[in-house]
């Protein structure tokens, strides 16, 4: 069964990659972005949903995290959307992005930007291109998933130890629990600071 949807799926990615060259990938790659953008905003939606809203959302934040979060963070420092409002992050924001964008998969020299780079009708399209790229990766997918870390910190703790199921591609359900992050020593006990 797996075995012959693999071969179909492979099929028609040689079937519209032979027929229609270089552009059929790059509309294929849009696609592709397109459908995993909706399905983090749709993802993000349900998060903000779940905690009834945005508002309430930073509400549950500001009574959550009132005598200070990790480090003595400030609820004021968690929702801080300028780097310089919030605690010391102002380094650490832009180190994460210029992280994200040195150090991820395409930049490592599969060719794929350059690949899409040079299909580009001239060196203006080519510029153009770059930049939408990594605003889209770097800069949009950050902010779409700043909601759900939120929500993680609201109502994270709340679920541990819930039971839960998971379903795999085949229908297979398996029971699941949910558990801390923090599995080998969790209070810290271990490090030597």
């Amino acid at each position: 069964d797996n075995l012959i949807s693999i071969a179909l799926l492979v099929g028609l990615t040689l079937f519209y990659s032979t027929t229609g060259g270089l552009r059929s990938v790059v509309s294929t790659d849009i696609l592709q972005l397109g459908i995993a953008l909706l399905g983090t905003a749709v993802y993000m939606g349900w998060v903000v949903h779940n905690l009834g809203g945005m508002d309430a959302l930073v509400v549950e934040l500001r009574t959550r995290f009132v005598d200070g979060g990790p480090g003595g963070i400030a609820p004021d420092e968690i929702l801080a959307f300028v780097p310089s409002r919030a605690r010391d992050a102002s380094f650490a924001i832009l180190a994460v992005f210029a992280l994200q964008w040195f150090i991820q998969l395409n930049a490592d020299g599969t060719g794929y930007l350059a690949q899409r780079s040079m299909a580009c009708r001239s060196d203006r399209d080519a510029r153009l291109a770059s930049v939408v790229f990594s605003f889209t990766q770097v800069l949009l997918r950050s902010l779409l998933w700043l909601p759900i870390a939120l929500g993680l910190l609201c109502d994270g703790r709340q679920r541990h130890g819930e039971e839960l199921v998971a379903v795999n591609a085949s229908g297979r359900r398996t029971p699941v629990r949910v558990v801390a992050p923090v599995f080998y020593d969790p209070k810290g006990a271990r490090q030597h600071v």
